[in-house]
């Protein structure tokens, strides 16, 4: 109960501080979200939010372990930028993840999310050039194991099946989850990068 009470207050000074939760949440909370976002819109009574997030956290941990070993010194820019998505392409790609309402809100709130090729290759030259502080970050990270051990003496769900969340909202929350906000994160950095269906497959 100690750990949780300070760890909860830090990170509610870190957002007072910030101005912002993003201390406090990334790609994991935005995952969580959608799924209980969709789960509404059906009818269905979503798990709780910090179960969802435990769950999350397990789904993405691997990905960022992964991405340890990323060079993006190879990246094909030609390709990355033949690869991008249209303004057009877009809109409908939000409307079809979030429905009418939610896709035309999100892009209403998120103007920036629509980024030029110009914005784009600056985010992945700032990523390749600041790639071993990315790096030095994720390993500061806990094992995955901690992670799964404190969930299980916690009795938490472990997997989206405990939760009850079927696979095509599953795939659909790892490609649409970096959408939600424009808050960067791991998965909008693959995506930009032109990494994130190969991390998926």
């Amino acid at each position: 109960m100690r750990a949780l009470t300070e760890a909860l207050a830090i990170s509610g000074l870190s957002i007072l501080i910030l101005g912002h939760s993003r201390a406090a949440a990334s790609i994991e909370h935005n995952i969580a979200q959608y799924w209980e976002m969709q789960l509404v819109q059906q009818g269905r009574v979503p798990p709780k939010h910090g179960l969802s997030v435990g769950v999350a956290s397990l789904l993405v941990w691997p990905y960022y372990l992964r991405f340890l070993d990323e060079d993006l010194s190879k990246l094909d820019l030609d390709k990355i930028k033949a690869n991008r998505i249209s303004h057009e392409d877009r809109e409908k790609w939000m409307v079809h993840a979030f429905g009418e309402e939610g896709g035309r809100t999100i892009m209403r709130e998120n103007p920036g999310d629509f980024l030029t090729w110009d914005e784009q290759l600056r985010r992945i030259t700032v990523a390749q050039q600041r790639l071993p502080e990315i790096k030095a970050v994720i390993k500061e990270m806990p094992p995955m194991q901690d992670i799964e051990n404190t969930l299980r003496t916690l009795q938490g769900d472990l997997t989206p099946a405990d939760e009850d969340i079927p696979q095509d909202l599953l795939d659909l929350s790892l490609r649409c989850g970096k959408d939600y906000r424009t808050r960067y994160n791991l998965m909008k950095l693959l995506d930009e990068c032109g990494l994130l269906e190969e991390y998926l497959a």
